[in-house]
């Protein structure tokens, strides 16, 4: 019997939810964009400075 038939489906499903947690907390953190949410990196950056 192939040991990773066994395994794997009872790894995957915990894999998977830790990496959607990880997910949810890089969103909360800013660290990546939430969905339907600004993705060009301009809701984040310095505005150019204003000359006279």
């Amino acid at each position: 019997m192939n040991i990773e038939k066994v395994v794997a489906p009872l790894l995957l499903p915990n894999a998977k939810r830790r990496l959607a947690d990880e997910y949810d907390a890089a969103q909360k953190r800013g660290d990546i964009a939430k969905r339907g949410g600004e993705r060009s990196g301009l809701e984040h950056s310095t505005p150019p400075p204003i000359s006279d």
